[in-house]
């Protein structure tokens, strides 16, 4: 059976539906707010198959490959990806009231006294959104972001409406070429940061990628990110932003393979920053194990050929 690419399931929730829910939260609280999502991510769970056998499927490779993490469900999962939403929402908002606790600071001052931004590559983990309003503070740079906006476009419009400036922080690679490149390189110049997430194959047909062991099992990487610090000439480090109990603490680990290398030593290179961003990540689940939010079949192929090229 063919397996679907990601981008081609719709996104679930109305417009309509995601702005109640905000005015509910700035009505009623967070905590009332709980109680009226529990019947509506009861409906999700129930109805979107797809994501649920998704969720399952990882939660069961997570305990294959560390049989120390306890037996969760998927349901939570659910909950957890909802939590997470609203505490976007509420970052975007301009609320102060979400803690974020950077860890590893040295590395945080050395990226500060650097001449140039950096690259962030990340997963749909945890929530960086959530330190939004103290980028600038800990990272010493505005913070843009590499996506695909079609597929959460609901979510995106609401964010819109909330934040205006959140447009100036996307940066829309639907149609990468030139004039993106550019527009990248003239930020990091800047002392801005570029953050991309790298857990999924973007949808184009020229995309590569290469196969990686994730939680015991094979597992397609893109490799845009990693060609991209290769280009730009800039550092590149992993970031995830995990929820412990009510606040958030920022993970950074930097990239030990080097990048800006010779062509002829450029696959090598890009193909070892797939295997550190496979382990980063395997660690990164194990530390917060409901808070990966990859509803799709992550370990079957879609139909791309690119496996493996040439860079």
């Amino acid at each position: 059976m063919k397996v679907k690419h990601w981008s081609e399931q719709k996104e679930r929730g109305s417009l309509l539906g995601l702005r109640f829910l905000f005015l509910l939260h700035r009505v009623f609280g967070k905590t009332a707010l709980k109680i009226i999502l529990y019947p509506i991510i009861t409906y999700f769970f129930i109805t979107g198959k797809v994501a649920r056998q998704a969720s399952k499927e990882y939660l069961a490779n997570l305990r294959k490959h560390n049989s120390k993490i306890e037996k969760l469900s998927s349901f939570k999962h659910f909950m957890q990806f909802a939590d997470a939403i609203l505490d976007k929402l509420v970052a975007w908002g301009d609320d102060q009231s979400i803690e974020v606790e950077p860890v590893d600071l040295e590395e945080w001052e050395q990226i500060r006294k650097l001449d140039t931004g950096v690259i962030f590559v990340g997963a749909h983990l945890g929530n960086l959104d959530a330190c939004r309003n103290q980028t600038v503070d800990i990272m010493g740079g505005r913070l843009n972001a590499l996506m695909f906006t079609e597929h959460a476009s609901n979510f995106i419009k609401l964010v819109k409406n909330i934040a205006p400036e959140f447009e100036h922080q996307i940066i829309d690679v639907e149609t990468l070429g030139p004039e993106t490149a550019i527009l990248i390189q003239q930020k990091l110049e800047h002392k801005e940061h570029i953050f991309i997430l790298a857990d999924r194959i973007p949808p184009r047909q020229d995309e590569k990628f290469i196969e990686h062991e994730f939680l015991g099992r094979k597992a397609p990487f893109g490799t845009g990110a990693f060609v991209l610090a290769a280009i730009m000439k800039v550092p590149l480090y992993f970031i995830s932003t995990l929820k412990q109990g009510n606040k958030y603490q920022l993970y950074l680990q930097r990239l030990e393979t080097r990048l800006d290398v010779t062509r002829k030593e450029r696959t090598v290179a890009i193909e070892n920053a797939v295997k550190n961003y496979a382990k980063w990540l395997e660690k990164q689940c194990e530390k917060a194990p409901l808070q990966w939010y990859n509803f799709y079949p992550f370990w079957q192929n879609p139909n791309i050929s690119n496996k493996n090229a040439e860079y």
